[in-house]
């Protein structure tokens, strides 16, 4: 385990939050890891921001900056 996650895991413990929220915190901080490719201690705060803000992060025409269609209508198996 890396000396940043002890600290995490430690900062969790000490915050009083339970078992299965920690996991979840962590597993947020993989994924902006895998995300950027980078280590975290290379991100900047901006960096996290347009993790968590994506919208704001895409310009309009970047295909991430519009919401995903819905179907017209359902499939039948849906029903």
């Amino acid at each position: 385990m890396t000396e940043l996650r002890k600290g995490m895991t430690r900062d969790l413990d000490l915050a009083g939050l339970v078992p299965d929220t920690q996991r979840e915190y962590l597993r947020a901080v993989r994924q902006l890891a895998a995300y950027y490719r980078v280590s975290l201690d290379q991100l900047t705060q901006r960096d996290v921001e347009d993790f968590l803000m994506p919208e704001q992060a895409f310009p309009p025409s970047h295909p991430g900056a519009f919401p995903v269609q819905a179907p017209e209508r359902a499939p039948e198996t849906w029903a």
